[in-house]
């Protein structure tokens, strides 16, 4: 089935591992509709500090805001992105519409 709205809360550091890196974006993208949104509560890089423990060394270079956008931007456009409430700092909450 395709959606029109994805909500990915505290998740995407787990999917990013599960990939090895960020095909996650595109494999979310064609699971989509053509005017979805897409709403991520999460870390965007290593600088949150529960990622040194979560994600694996090998990834790790690879997990930063810089490659999360490159990855994006075939597909989404980012809408908004603001601090997020949650628990650990570092966190965000990122509206984006698909492409």
């Amino acid at each position: 089935p395709e959606f029109d709205r994805v909500y990915m809360g505290n998740v995407m550091h787990y999917i990013f591992i599960e990939f090895g890196g960020w095909g996650w974006v595109e494999h979310v993208a064609n699971m989509m509709e053509s005017t979805g949104r897409m709403v991520i509560e999460a870390p965007t890089g290593m600088e949150c500090s529960d990622m040194a423990d979560c994600i694996p060394a090998d990834l790790q270079s690879e997990f930063h805001e810089d490659k999360l956008a490159l990855a994006m931007s075939p597909h989404f456009k980012r809408i908004q992105k603001v601090k997020s409430v949650a628990y650990t700092p570092d966190r965000y909450v990122m509206l984006y519409e698909k492409l």
